[in-house]
């Protein structure tokens, strides 16, 4: 109510606006911390309510224009009342930060990248010239914050009360302002020399906020001097927080150059800015953590590692700097087996892990393995590791890999029913990529052994990703047709599912066969054919985009030389109809029209007379009557070649007299009008359909 009756003045410059917002911030003023605190149990907070009244008209597009001058001390209330001990106070001030920030630092340019989420507001330059005093503030803050040392409660309560700040400056752009603006520049060099220090924060999120805020001071032309000057401090540190918060800055710097030179710098290298580590970094770090679990492993004393930190610096080092190969994890794993009981509970041991097992995946694919039978161990190894992350980022990192199509599905058969349940789940989805794959590079490969051993494998795991894998195994490389009929039966079934996600599924199955779709025999040719037709018609746009672009890939390109470039999926649906159509006329089948008309049932003997005026009731059908309406149009009496191009041309049928033809063959009067009131429409479809098919026998 409050704020409708304040927004609802439309006087010239909103004079209720400014008195509102300037007795609100009167009323907030001098107040004590004692006064706020003293709030009897059960009561709602007057000074919450207030910050909720100024959230609500900050919050307004509306009135922004009048409430620019009051944004500064609007934002330093705010930094006031969040050191409350009152939760809801201290929550009220939070929720009006929340939309007193954009007002400051502009909108995210960058919505949803959430990968890059700094240095892409308003220019330092804006910011220091309309906010003086809340510049000010912050700087004096940090300040006072960066002298304080240890882990106490009160230094993670000051620590924690820094943020706010931090993430102001994370979101400014320099915008070239070093260039043309000497205060901004000054403005930079104080509050990085602060920042600096915050790189070193207990806290973590601080020191994440603070090497994001670095970057965003830093201007784009310094970023390579920039990038050393971290770099040597990393090296001369001997700290793990300042460690870990300089590679942060030097991750973040990198990647903000890559982003704003991408645009005009096309062969930029994604690796720009890492680090060719040497003396005591990079590869030796690697094997030093190796050496520690050794020791661990035989209880010698020994310091306790940081994986968070180790994992940066091998993310950041460079993708020349080879840490490991196929041989050393072979023989490193034992030792991992052996201490995961005692470091699986240190924060980020599962990343370093992980990210080790995606270094792995990266040396196989740059020196092009061949997937041996010792390299196979290796793998089995892995995947039976009591560390199911290891197995797990493996395979996702991998993707998917056609040699080792038969090595999983082997393994795959001999898991029963005690196995990791999400390392399952990832070797099954493992499986079915790297089946896709596989099965446009070639359709030579047989399974037909493994596949009946999945009927096991069902069995002691009841997974039903289990038959998916061996379904899209058939689909892909079985020369038995009796088994690939059984499966298009029921991807047939599954694409006429109540559920999308099931539909989804239908398509993928229906991509692999489509790949080998020549091949098959006129009775599974006929069910996929029916299939597409089906999913052509989906209600969901993505399973028709899907549909139409694998038909253009892999039916009409290969059989009738369609253009390269894809064509509107309705257009596919019609000349993919007219395909099946020629097709079976001329085998001489007319079987297809029933199969396709399948739903259509002779009405029953009620003559009750339908409403003319009502259009569009019938909505089962609507496909059934396309497909005979193009049969219709069909003639497929005329054996000149131009004629088939105009065979399902309307006006071609209008000057042939075909409808009228049809009409009389069919014994159809429409002279009566009792009879065109009494025919029904499903009675008329039953009709055409004996018709067409009387006609092309």
């Amino acid at each position: 109510m409050f704020h409708k009756l304040v927004v609802s003045d439309n006087r010239n410059n909103r004079p209720t606006v400014h008195f509102a917002v300037e007795t609100l911030l009167r009323s907030l003023k001098n107040v004590s911390v004692t006064t706020v605190r003293n709030v009897e149990t059960g009561e709602d907070s007057p000074w919450a309510k207030r910050l909720h009244f100024l959230r609500a008209l900050v919050a307004d597009k509306e009135i922004h224009a009048q409430l620019g001058p009051y944004m500064e001390d609007i934002c330093l209330t705010c930094f006031r009342y969040m050191e409350s001990d009152v939760w809801t106070v201290r929550n009220a001030s939070l929720q009006l930060y929340g939309v007193v920030v954009p007002r400051l630092v502009g909108q995210c340019t960058r919505k949803g990248d959430e990968a890059f989420d700094f240095g892409d507001g308003y220019s330092v330059n804006h910011f220091v010239t309309h906010y003086p005093m809340l510049t000010s503030h912050m700087w004096a803050q940090l300040r006072d914050v960066s002298k304080i040392r240890g882990t106490s409660n009160t230094a993670l309560r000051s620590y924690s009360s820094v943020v706010h700040t931090l993430i102001v400056l994370s979101k400014l752009s320099t915008s070239g302002c070093d260039l043309v603006d000497y205060p901004a520049r000054i403005f930079a060099t104080k509050f990085k020399h602060l920042l600096l220090i915050f790189l070193g924060n207990p806290m973590i999120h601080v020191r994440q906020l603070a090497a994001k805020a670095y970057t965003a001071l830093t201007p784009f032309n310094k970023t390579n001097s920039e990038i050393k000057a971290i770099r040597q401090k990393i090296l001369s540190s001997h700290d793990n927080n300042m460690s870990h918060g300089c590679l942060l800055t030097c991750k973040y710097l990198r990647e903000k150059f890559i982003h704003d030179t991408h645009n005009f710098v096309h062969e930029i290298k994604e690796d720009y800015g890492k680090v060719y580590w040497t003396g005591n970094l990079g590869n030796s770090r690697y094997f030093n953590i190796i050496e520690t679990w050794n020791n661990m492993r035989v209880h010698k004393k020994v310091a306790q590692p940081c994986y968070i930190l180790e994992t940066l610096f091998l993310q950041e080092a460079s993708s020349h700097t080879h840490f490991t190969d196929t041989l050393s994890f072979h023989y490193n794993l034992p030792i991992t087996e052996c201490i995961v009981s005692s470091q699986k509970i240190q924060p980020g041991f599962f990343q370093f892990v992980g990210y080790c097992e995606q270094l792995l995946v990266a040396y196989f694919k740059t020196f092009g393995s061949k997937f041996d039978d010792f390299e196979q161990t290796a793998i089995r190894n892995i995947l039976n590791s009591s560390c199911t992350e290891q197995g797990i980022e493996f395979l996702k990192s991998l993707s998917h890999c056609a040699p080792l199509l038969e090595f999983i599905l082997k393994y795959l058969t001999s898991i029963r029913n005690n196995y990791h349940q999400l390392l399952l789940d990832e070797i099954i989805t493992f499986t079915l990529r790297t089946i896709k794959h596989a099965s446009l590079e070639t359709n030579k490969l047989e399974f037909d052994e493994i596949i009946e051993k999945f009927n096991e494998v069902e069995i002691a795991l009841a997974n039903s990703n289990i038959a998916r894998v061996k379904n899209s195994l058939i689909l892909a490389f079985s020369k038995r047709e009796t088994l690939i009929n059984e499966v298009l039966l029921h991807v047939s079934d599954m694409c006429m599912d109540e559920k999308q996600s099931v539909r989804l599924m239908a398509a993928e199955y229906l991509e692999l066969v489509l790949h080998h779709f020549a091949q098959l025999q006129d009775g599974n040719k006929l069910i996929v054919m029916r299939c597409c037709l089906i999913l052509l018609k989906d209600e969901i746009a993505e399973i028709r985009e899907i549909m139409s672009t694998l038909l253009q890939t892999h039916v009409f390109r290969k059989c009738i030389g369609t253009a390269s470039r894809l064509q509107h999926e309705e257009i596919v649906y019609q000349r993919f109809l007219l395909d099946v159509i020629r097709n079976h006329i001329a085998d001489n089948n007319v079987e297809f029209i029933q199969y396709f008309t399948h739903t259509i049932q002779d009405g029953d003997s009620n003559v009750t007379i339908e409403n003319p005026f009502q259009h569009n009731d019938s909505i089962f059908h609507k496909e059934e009557s396309k497909f005979l309406n193009i049969c219709f149009l069909h003639d497929s009496t005329d054996d000149d070649h131009n004629s088939h191009e105009n065979s399902s041309d309307v006006i071609h049928a209008i000057e042939t007299r075909r409808f009228r033809k049809l009409q009389e063959k069919a014994g159809f009067s429409y002279d009566d009008l009792r009879v065109v009131l009494y025919l029904k429409e499903i009675d008329y479809m039953v009709q055409k359909r004996d018709i067409i098919i009387q006609q092309w026998k």
